[in-house]
């Protein structure tokens, strides 16, 4: 009877164990363009003007908060054609760089064309397609 009210009294033994779960996650830091198009127009240029002629064109992006980024131009010296005569420009986005937010963030971006490039140049309407990078 005693080993009857043992039983009654404990009933099944149950054991209990833990597990431990590894919960892992990589937030990437990357940079992305909001548009993939943009205009630098220099607008009619006089030749007999005197002093550089600057454009700018506003970058809008956004890079993983805390990103650091750099803007790159990949396309080398910059020079527009009217597919004959050429026409040499700058840009400035070599010294552009800084911290991304995790936010949409707007960069100026300058061209200048020097008067001593104008102002020999031929008449005649010229372009480019200039390859800007972001790298984070």
């Amino acid at each position: 009877m005693v080993a009857m009210i043992t039983l009654l009294v404990t009933g099944n033994a149950l054991s209990a164990d833990t597990a431990s779960i590894d919960v892992t996650a990589e937030v990437l830091g990357t940079c992305s363009f909001n548009t993939t198009s943009y205009t630098m127009d220099f607008g009619s240029i006089d030749p007999t003007s005197t002093g550089d002629i600057t454009a700018t064109v506003s970058l809008d992006f956004t890079c993983t908060n805390g990103t650091d980024w750099d803007l790159d131009d990949e396309s080398g010296p910059q020079t527009m054609s009217d597919g004959t005569n050429d026409l040499a420009y700058s840009i400035d986005a070599y010294n552009l760089s800084g911290t991304g937010s995790g936010a949409s963030q707007v960069v100026d971006v300058t061209g200048r064309i020097a008067d001593t490039d104008y102002g020999t140049a031929v008449a005649s309407t010229y372009s480019d397609t200039l390859t800007i990078n972001i790298l984070p």
